[in-house]
């Protein structure tokens, strides 16, 4: 399969079964034959002729459907502050892609250390006028310490036009655990029950990818667990650390959901992972309620807050009180009036939808 970046949907390079003329856009690289849906007939998988393909060590197996895909989609659509209330009507959707994409899990272990200049405060006394005053000062202080710790990380093992960019780019800071997959088997591709399912071959070398993100990403693990231990106010913090690799890469097929939609001739999309824990969702922005929003509760609560205050300094924190309260009620008002008209938008484009379905019971 491959993907046409050009395109506003995606396009499937297709092979003509040798007996019967039909096309055959099903091929994968962890199966030997392929079988035409027309005739039935089986032939040599041509990816298989050309070369045989590593098999993965384990499999992630998707524990969503295309159903639990659409209801998270649309939630999204309903959490989304600033967007159009007509997408509901307009919107369309593209093919929806179900894909497993290689990665690389990297399994080990790091020894750091770390330095930075504490900052902290003491209340000096001093005399003014006759009388005694109290002041802060602010100091710093030298401090260190060391950390170990274990990490698991991953890497995206591919690189090529066979899938959307976006679901690439998301796919690759997807994090899991090994904990997450299994031992590789066949059944676990779904190969044999799900015909228009996405798999994409590993194509990377595992140092390559380890010198590219893994070490770096390892690297980021050993910082957060130094930062963890340093004191919150700080200045000047260093850190190094030593990465090992406890293990060989391991090979891992991570599944995914993809779909492009479409609104007033611009292409959006919404990614999940099959385990329905990670999501991203680029969706329109309507400017209107951006100024909607902020600009009744500028104008009836801070502006005015502001003038009265200045024209009587004494009452200067009651007043802003009051006005930022004013704002606040106008504001967070209209954010749960607008997220109900999504909501009331949403059941009147997808009825069907389970979303609403469980909320009614």
């Amino acid at each position: 399969m491959s993907y046409n970046a050009s395109s506003q949907d995606l396009k499937f390079v297709q092979i003509k079964c040798p007996s019967c003329g039909y096309n055959i856009t099903q091929l994968t690289p962890f199966k030997s034959t392929v079988e035409c849906p027309y005739c039935h007939k089986e032939y040599l998988n041509p990816i298989i002729v050309e070369k045989s393909e590593r098999v993965p060590d384990r499999v992630i197996p998707f524990t969503t459907t295309e159903e639990d895909f659409a209801d998270a989609m649309l939630q999204s659509f309903i959490d989304e502050s600033y967007l159009p209330l007509e997408l509901f009507k307009e919107v369309t959707f593209g093919k929806v892609i179900k894909a497993f994409l290689p990665k690389y899990l990297f399994i080990g272990n790091f020894d750091a250390s770390w330095n930075c200049h504490e900052i902290y405060y003491v209340n000096q006394k001093y005399r003014q006028r006759g009388q005694t005053r109290t002041r802060r000062i602010r100091k710093t202080r030298y401090v260190h310490g060391t950390a170990d710790g274990n990490f698991e990380v991953s890497s995206l093992a591919y690189v090529g036009e066979e899938a959307p960019v976006e679901l690439l780019n998301f796919s690759d800071h997807t994090l899991f655990s090994l904990e997450d997959s299994f031992d590789f088997a066949p059944e676990l591709l779904e190969l044999q029950d799900d015909k228009n399912i996405l798999t994409l071959e590993l194509n990377c070398d595992p140092s390559q990818i380890w010198y590219k993100s893994g070490n770096k990403r390892a690297t980021r693990e050993a910082q957060r667990t130094c930062l963890a231990q340093a004191p919150r106010s700080k200045e000047r913090f260093r850190f190094s650390a030593k990465i090992r690799l406890e293990q060989e890469p391991i090979y891992v097929m991570q599944p995914f959901w993809f779909v492009y939609f479409f609104y007033k001739g611009q292409k959006y999309h919404f990614i999940m992972d099959g385990s329905g824990k990670y999501k991203n969702v680029k969706a329109p922005q309507d400017g209107r309620l951006v100024v909607r929003r902020f600009l009744p509760g500028t104008i009836l609560g801070i502006i005015p807050g502001v003038i009265y205050a200045c024209l009587h300094q004494d009452n200067f924190l009651y007043i802003s009180i009051c006005a930022t309260i004013v704002f606040a009620v106008l504001y967070f008002g209209d954010v749960y009036i607008s997220k109900q008209k999504r909501i009331e938008a949403a059941k009147k484009a997808f009825p069907n939808s389970k979303l609403f379905q469980e909320n009614a019971h």
